[in-house]
């Protein structure tokens, strides 16, 4: 092989680099630019994206309304991997909860303020599903329960009462 063609290999060898590897590189930093620029625009330090994109939140509006309730990336990617959107958390977080407490009585079909008047009540989770089931509220079933009744024994009664 001539020095000619060893140079050309070696030319050939640089320029796949710079086509594999240096231009998709700088192509993503150019992108990244853009993207924390809009994130700029929207009142947010340079360094900050980066730290919301890690926790899972990709765009400046998302981000935006995270921080607005009142949530730091750090805390608002953990309520966001639990499927809670920033309102929400809010309320929950407002109502006394964190979030792995709210996540439990909310997987139980409880909102924020019932879930709270519950736990007021010293109900546990499933203390408070039975006596719901039954259509009592917190006040109610205190009562019934200080009675010395299950939550199915005060709604036979509750409805043997009725039918009189």
């Amino acid at each position: 092989m001539t020095t000619t063609g060893v140079w050309r290999g070696r030319w050939r060898l640089a320029l796949a680099a710079a086509a594999f590897f240096v231009i998709p590189m700088f192509g993503g930093r150019l992108i990244d630019n853009a993207r924390i620029d809009q994130w700029r625009n929207r009142g947010f330090a340079a360094e900050e994206p980066r730290v919301w994109w890690s926790q899972g939140i990709a765009t400046a509006s998302e981000a935006v309304l995270w921080r607005a309730d009142g949530f730091a990336a750090a805390d608002a990617g953990a309520w966001k991997k639990m499927e809670f959107i920033s309102l929400d958390a809010r309320a929950w977080r407002e109502a006394g909860f964190d979030l792995l407490s709210a996540a439990e009585w909310r997987r139980a079909a409880f909102d924020p303020v019932t879930a709270a008047a519950w736990r007021a009540e010293a109900f546990s989770i499933g203390e408070a599903t039975a006596w719901r089931k039954r259509a009592f509220a917190p006040a109610d079933a205190v009562a019934w329960k200080r009675a010395g009744r299950s939550p199915i024994e005060a709604a036979e009664e509750r409805a043997a009462a009725r039918e009189r």
